[in-house]
């Protein structure tokens, strides 16, 4: 009897805690929706994917910013080939996280606006044949920081990362900036300032 009233209550309690979890992907942090400059000593990478499935390649943008914004590095990579969306996305953190580790930053905050990929990162449950490995190989990647966070961020607060994104489709090859940033990435920089981004 104790032992069925148990199990009840665990049931229970299971089942108030899927629902919360799921109320949370669909709906998400109502108020928090931008980007924010990162306390000091932490360099904040925000993270997208773009997908051309009619010419079967994939493309990732990715920023670095500190301070109040200061862009320290972007970045537009192409692959020719072309996988699912959410795959992609978690392919552009990963991505993210091994040229962070080049540049020697060691404490970060990966930003994305693909809510599945960072639920899938900080929830143990990664049972997502798709992506199973990629977060796996995203949570090695992590132990090798001091800090390592990752947050969601809408994409009215991913705005550069996501044009870097679309752009990349356009490359042969992949382009780094790293001292000097064209003049249209500064402005698209500046509006994401004044963000919010709500960690899951």
């Amino acid at each position: 009897m104790v032992v069925n009233k148990a199990m009840q209550e665990w049931q229970e309690y299971e089942l108030v805690n899927q629902k919360i979890k799921e109320a949370e992907q669909e709906t998400g942090p109502q108020s928090q929706d931008r980007w924010k400059p990162p306390i000091a000593g932490v360099v904040i990478r925000n993270t997208d994917a773009a997908t051309d499935i009619k010419h079967g390649k994939a493309s990732w943008g990715m920023i670095a910013r500190r301070g109040y914004g200061d862009i320290v590095g972007a970045w537009a990579s192409i692959e020719k080939r072309c996988s699912d969306p959410v795959v992609e996305e978690a392919c552009a953190i990963r991505k993210a996280l091994t040229v962070t580790m080049q540049e020697g930053w060691v404490n970060v905050e990966i930003q994305s606006d693909c809510k599945i990929a960072v639920s899938k990162i900080l929830d143990e449950d990664t049972r997502d044949a798709k992506i199973e490995t990629l977060i796996e190989d995203i949570k090695l990647l992590k132990q090798n920081f001091r800090n390592c966070n990752f947050s969601f961020i809408r994409r009215e607060g991913n705005v550069v990362s996501h044009s870097l994104a679309r752009f990349a489709l356009n490359l042969v090859e992949d382009v780094y900036w790293k001292v000097f940033f064209p003049l249209k990435l500064t402005r698209l920089a500046r509006e994401d300032l004044g963000a919010v981004a709500p960690i899951l």
